[in-house]
């Protein structure tokens, strides 16, 4: 099969911020790449970040905001992301993915140059 992606995928293990209009969670990043990244969650976050705390579904946006990596260029690095599925892992645990959403060539560069800090 094919591979169609765009960008590569690195697996990591991060904490992320994850912004919705009912609040601000935090979810545990599990890979990620210049076009996406999926994340860990529970099910509470789940439905704690969907709108008037009904579940996520496919299409909603998040802010999500990526933890420093110690260079001043890295320090507010905050994207949109778009749902692209939703996976539940077990009871109580899910994955999301989520695909950056409306990158300038400024912030995919940023994103480029924080995932290479990282050493993922």
């Amino acid at each position: 099969m094919k591979e169609r992606r765009f960008a590569p995928r690195y697996p990591c293990n991060f904490e992320i911020q994850v912004v919705s209009p009912e609040g601000q969670q935090v979810a545990l990043a599990c890979n990620i790449s210049t076009s996406g990244i999926a994340v860990q969650i529970s099910r509470d976050i789940l439905q704690h970040i969907g709108v008037d705390q009904q579940l996520l579904n496919i299409g909603d946006e998040l802010q999500l905001q990526l933890p420093p990596t110690g260079s001043r260029e890295s320090n507010n690095l905050a994207y949109r992301g778009q749902v692209q599925y939703i996976r539940r892992l077990s009871q109580e645990s899910y994955q999301l993915g989520l695909q950056f959403a409306a990158l300038d060539n400024r912030q995919l560069a940023r994103l480029d140059q924080w995932i290479g800090s990282c050493n993922i």
